[in-house]
């Protein structure tokens, strides 16, 4: 109640903003903005543009997070654009007007010629090692227990690099333990967060998602790709629509340890083709997920034509 009341008060300055600067058009990302936005642009004029960066949630009773949401869609003309078709699923039924805007990535930043001054050598992974390379938060979710379960199955010469943290959690201890006990601790290499990943990217020959419950979009999946770097990846949620099975990486179509397994089978198999998958994975990134083109599916979302273009 406390916050609904902000709301109110914070939509009044906001409606005198859009009035005052002749706003048409307001975008917001926030799930708590979705309602101040609807309430300040109300009879102005302005049309306000969510860009979902996440599902709806199951979790709240009466569903009552997708009927407040649906009301903001309804009575505030509030237009969802979703990050994937999965996102927008998770909106459910409605009738009101909605959009789905694949994310982009900046083809400059993520480029295959991207230098690193990171050698295997200064890790401990063998030249020739095939290296997988996992970018998340060391969490439940994101499935790295699952991963190490499957790598105790995998190719023997198969080499990892986490980086993601917190190490020093419970969950992160209980996974090197279990590497140990596995006998994959110099196969699995812990290199924490990193600030800078385009230099790991640049490392590694093949990219890991192994996310566990399905994944809104995935960006780092189509950075990956742009590093033109194949990638394996649990296909729930987005990587079904970023990633061409076969062709720019590999779809796990279950989040178990045989799953990836078989996936980390598959993926030694194409060995070979990896540098063709890559090349595959940019040119896909180029024509669908570079900044360009999601910039033009949101011009396009918004109604925007080239006259009248900011």
């Amino acid at each position: 109640m406390r916050r609904s009341v902000q709301q109110v008060k914070l939509s009044s300055w906001l409606r005198g903003i859009i009035r005052r600067q002749n706003i048409g058009s307001v975008i917001v990302q926030s799930p708590l903005d979705v309602t101040l936005a609807g309430l300040g642009a109300l009879n102005t004029g302005a049309r306000v543009f969510w860009m979902m960066p996440n599902a709806i949630s199951d979790g709240y009773p009466l569903d009552l997070n997708r009927r407040i949401y649906r009301l903001a869609f309804h009575r505030l003309g509030v237009m969802p654009l979703a990050n994937s078709a999965y996102t927008d699923a998770t909106l459910g039924d409605g009738d009101f007007p909605r959009r789905v805007v694949h994310l982009g990535t900046n083809l400059d930043q993520f480029r295959p010629d991207a230098q690193t001054s990171i050698r295997r050598a200064d890790l401990g992974i063998p030249e020739q090692a095939p290296l997988l390379g996992l970018f998340a938060r060391l969490l439940p979710e994101k499935g790295q227990s699952i991963l190490i379960e499957a790598l105790a199955e995998a190719d023997p010469t198969i080499h990892v690099m986490i980086c993601g943290g917190p190490l020093e959690s419970e969950y992160a201890r209980a996974m090197i333990a279990r590497a140990g006990e596995l006998s994959l601790t110099g196969r699995i290499h812990w290199l924490g967060p990193k600030a800078d990943i385009v230099p790991y990217y640049a490392l590694a020959d093949v990219v890991l998602n192994t996310r566990v419950d399905p994944e809104p979009f995935g960006m780092s999946i189509i950075e990956s790709m742009a590093m033109q770097r194949p990638v394996l990846a649990h296909r729930a949620g987005g990587p079904q629509e970023t990633i061409i099975d076969g062709t720019t990486g590999w779809l796990v179509d279950a989040p178990t340890k045989q799953a990836f397994a078989a996936g980390l089978a598959r993926m030694m198999a194409d060995r070979y083709r990896w540098p063709e998958m890559g090349r595959a994975a940019r040119a896909h990134v180029e024509t669908h997920f570079s900044e360009g083109a999601m910039l033009d599916r949101l011009e396009n979302a918004m109604g925007l034509s080239a006259s009248t273009k900011p």
